[in-house]
C-alpha cells in the first residue's frame, strides 16, 4: 500500500505541482478511508508513518484501506477508458494487477 501511494504522491508526498489528478485521487481515497483530511494524512506520512501505521492508529483495517484505494483506482481506469486513453483490454489488465500492487 505504502509503495503504491508513495509512487502516486511523489518523493516528498506532494502533488508535484500538477494539481490533484491521480495523485490527489489516491491521497483523497486513503484519507477518506482513514477518517482524516488529506492534510492530516500527508502530515502523518511525512512524519515517517506508513499507511498501515496510520490505519492502525485510526482503528481502520488495512483491508478496508486497500479496498478504498482499489475502488478509486478502478474509477480512474474506467474514466480513462471513457476518455479514450485506454482500451478495454488495457483497463482489464490494469484492474487485474490492482490488488496485488496495493
Amino acid at each position: 500500500i505504502a509503495a503504491t501511494l508513495a509512487e502516486q504522491l511523489g518523493p516528498r508526498g506532494g502533488f508535484g505541482g500538477h494539481g490533484h489528478g491521480e495523485r490527489g485521487v489516491a491521497l483523497t481515497a486513503a484519507a477518506e478511508a482513514l477518517g482524516l483530511t488529506t492534510d492530516e494524512l500527508r502530515d502523518a506520512l511525512a512524519d515517517g508513518s506508513t499507511l498501515a501505521d496510520v490505519a492502525e492508529a485510526q482503528g481502520v483495517a488495512v483491508e478496508d484501506l486497500v479496498a478504498a484505494l482499489v475502488t478509486a483506482a478502478e474509477e480512474r481506469i474506467d474514466d480513462a477508458v471513457a476518455d479514450g486513453r485506454l482500451t478495454a483490454e488495457e483497463a482489464e489488465q490494469r484492474k487485474a494487477e490492482l490488488t496485488e500492487r496495493m
